[in-house]
């Protein structure tokens, strides 16, 4: 009787930790096709070692070029080793001050270098702000994206980049870069 039920203790707990990776794949799933690179690598090793949803090469593959191509260190090391192609759409990252939109000086030189690819390039581009992490409430973190994202763009007009060719975008919630605006080319 003991035997049975060490058994069926066993059993019970293999059949949670399934469901559990089962529930931690399908978050995954939904924060990357949100855009969340880390979620993206993280769904890729899902698929690749078939924990919590089928094993697919196919679809492990796919998720860790859309995270290459969204600038996530890892995974683009992982399409160097093994030849998987992509093209980068993360364009550029621009750094600011704690609780500030100005551009410093540094990060000016950036957004230069930003504009002369943007230049010989015929593409759309999204800019989007993000807060600093770990402070200030949410309304204080969605002003600042706001006010980044835009600091960034009217940089670039002043550079000669029309501001037809780019979108501000504001991810409520996501606190995923610290003190940042990321450009990324739409396809």
């Amino acid at each position: 009787m003991k035997k049975i039920l060490t058994l069926l203790c066993a059993m019970a707990m293999t059949a949670l930790a399934a469901l559990a990776q089962v529930s931690y794949s399908r978050e995954l799933e939904q924060r990357a096709e949100n855009g969340n690179a880390q979620a993206m690598f993280e769904l890729s090793q899902c698929y690749r070692f078939g924990k919590g949803v089928e094993k697919s090469i196919r679809l492990a593959n796919q998720w860790v070029i859309r995270a290459a191509e969204a600038g996530h260190a890892e995974a683009i090391s992982f399409c160097d080793e093994m030849g998987l192609q992509f093209t980068p759409k993360l364009l550029a990252t621009i750094y600011f001050p704690h609780n500030s939109s100005r551009i410093t000086p540094v990060q000016q030189e950036v957004v230069v270098a930003l504009a002369e690819v943007m230049k010989t390039e015929n593409c759309t581009y999204t800019i989007t702000g993000w807060p600093d992490n770990f402070t200030g409430t949410d309304e204080i973190n969605k002003k600042l994206r706001i006010e980044r994202a835009q600091s960034v763009k009217n940089a670039l007009i002043r550079l000669g980049i029309a501001s037809s060719r780019m979108i501000i975008k504001v991810d409520a919630g996501d606190r995923s870069r610290n003190r940042a605006v990321i450009i990324v080319r739409n396809r």
